[in-house]
């Protein structure tokens, strides 16, 4: 599978479906339909069910996302 991302344009939004963490891709639900993803970065951090993500492009046949900081989507200690 390549390393390489290709980004699309503008913002793009999900939710996690299946939990996302380091080596551990899962699914978010984007434009309709569930897709596999994993995380943009090597973060120690797991994007539970019900987190928003931003959707930054692909990589291989999976999306690349991050955590969504200006939508709470998951109360995961966040306050």
């Amino acid at each position: 599978m390549s390393n390489e991302i290709t980004y699309f344009h503008g913002a793009n939004y999900g939710v996690v479906t299946e939990s996302i963490a380091l080596h551990q891709p899962g699914l978010i639900l984007f434009d309709g339909r569930y897709y596999p993803a994993e995380l943009f970065k090597p973060l120690q951090i797991e994007l539970k069910v019900g987190t928003y993500v931003l959707v930054l492009g692909t990589r291989g046949c999976r999306l690349v996302v991050e955590k969504d900081k200006a939508i709470h989507g998951h109360k995961d200690n966040e306050e």
